[in-house]
C-alpha cells in the first residue's frame, strides 16, 4: 500500500460521537471532530476510549471534576449534555515539501519533512507537563487548520536559513540520524584519536633521507612490481603489490571517514536543533513536535549528474594507468 501524504490537518463535523471513530480511521489529517446532536439515548451519552471530549451544557463547556476533558466511558446525564468536540490522542504526522531553497553556492535544492507531533491533553500525573487546558485552547483558539499554516511558514523558514549556510556538496548531510548510527560512524573515529591505542591502518611511515652512493641495494627488486618490502599478500596467498592494489580497488580521500563522521553528526544536529526551536513555540499552544524527519532532499538534475560523474574520476584514473 503507497505511503499516505498527511500534507494538511483539519476538524470535520460528524452526525453523532459513534461515527467519529470510523472518520478518525478513514482520515489521517482529521483532528478535531464536532459532534452532532445526541439522537438517542436521552439520560446518558458516551465518550470513546482514544480521545479527549469537550462537553457542553446548553452550548456551554462543562469541566469534569475541574478538568476541561471529560474521560472515556458513560456518563448519565441529561439530554442538554453533549459531547461537542473530540480531539484525537494519537501522534499524527504532517508532511511538507520546501521548494527552491538556496544553498550557499546559490543552488536549488528541494526538501521534504515530516513531523510527528501529539495535542499535549492528557492529566499531569500520566504525562508531566500536559494539561487537559491545553485542548481546550486547541479546539477554540489555535484550530487544527491554523496549526497546519504555522508549521508550514516556521518549516520553511528554518529549513531555508538552514539550507543557506551549507554548500550544495554539504546538503545531503542535512537528514535525520539515529542514535546508533551516529554511534557507529562517530565513535570509530574517536576512538582512533583519543585511544590509548593507535589503529594500524593509521601508521604511516616515514622514509629517511639517505645518501644515494651509500645507500644498499634492495634486494628482491622487481621492475615492473617494485620493491617486495611494498608488496601484501592476500588472503589466498597471492602478492599484490601497493601501486596494484591502488589500480585494482581504486583511491579515495583519507579525510573522506572524518567528512563522514562530521555529516552524519551535523544531520544529527539539525533535526535537534529544528524540533527544539519549534516546540519553544507550539507547546505553549498545546502542541508537542516528537520528532522531526528529513525524507528526501532533490538537487537540480544537472548538480546531481556532476556529483554522480565527480565520483567516477578515481576509477577512470585507475583503468587509464592500467592500460
Amino acid at each position: 500500500m503507497p505511503q499516505i501524504r498527511s500534507d494538511n490537518l483539519r476538524s470535520d463535523n460528524v452526525s453523532a460521537v459513534s461515527h467519529a471513530i470510523d472518520r478518525f480511521g478513514e482520515d489521517g489529517t482529521l483532528i478535531v471532530a464536532r459532534s452532532g446532536h445526541r439522537l438517542c439515548n436521552p439520560i446518558y451519552f458516551t465518550v470513546p476510549e482514544g480521545y479527549y471530549a469537550l462537553v457542553t451544557k446548553f452550548g456551554a463547556e462543562k469541566k469534569f471534576q475541574g478538568k476541561a476533558t471529560w474521560p472515556a466511558g458513560i456518563h448519565v446525564k441529561p439530554p442538554w449534555y453533549k459531547v461537542s468536540h473530540l480531539v484525537t490522542k494519537q501522534s499524527f504526522v504532517f508532511n511538507t515539501s520546501i521548494r527552491e531553497c538556496k544553498t550557499k553556492d546559490n543552488v536549488s535544492c528541494s526538501i521534504d519533512i515530516a513531523l510527528i507531533m501529539r495535542i499535549r491533553g492528557e492529566d499531569p500525573s500520566i504525562h508531566p507537563n500536559d494539561d487537559p487546558e491545553y485542548v481546550r485552547k486547541f479546539v477554540h483558539e489555535v484550530t487544527a487548520e491554523g496549526l497546519a499554516q504555522q508549521i508550514r511558514d516556521s518549516e520553511a523558514e528554518a529549513v531555508r536559513k538552514l539550507t543557506r549556510s551549507v554548500y550544495h556538496t554539504e546538503v545531503f548531510g542535512l537528514r535525520s540520524v539515529s542514535g546508533a548510527e551516529l554511534a557507529s560512524t562517530i565513535s570509530p573515529i574517536i576512538d582512533g584519536v583519543g585511544g590509548s591505542e593507535v589503529p594500524s591502518e593509521s601508521v604511516v611511515a616515514v622514509p629517511v633521507p639517505e645518501d644515494e652512493t651509500t645507500a644498499p641495494e634492495s634486494p628482491n627488486t622487481d621492475p615492473f612490481i617494485g620493491n617486495a618490502t611494498n608488496r601484501e599478500r592476500t588472503s589466498d596467498g597471492d602478492d599484490i603489490a601497493k601501486e596494484e592494489r591502488k589500480d585494482l580497488i581504486g583511491d579515495h580521500d583519507e579525510s573522506d571517514k572524518l567528512e563522514a563522521a562530521y555529516a552524519t553528526e551535523f544531520g544529527a544536529n539539525v533535526t535537534d536543533a529544528m524540533r527544539n526551536r519549534m516546540n519553544a513555540q507550539f507547546m505553549p499552544q498545546g502542541v508537542e513536535i516528537l520528532d522531526v524527519i528529513i525524507e528526501k532532499i532533490e538537487l537540480p538534475d544537472i548538480i546531481q549528474n556532476q556529483m554522480t560523474k565527480k565520483t567516477l574520476v578515481i576509477s577512470k584514473h585507475s583503468e587509464q594507468r592500467m592500460q
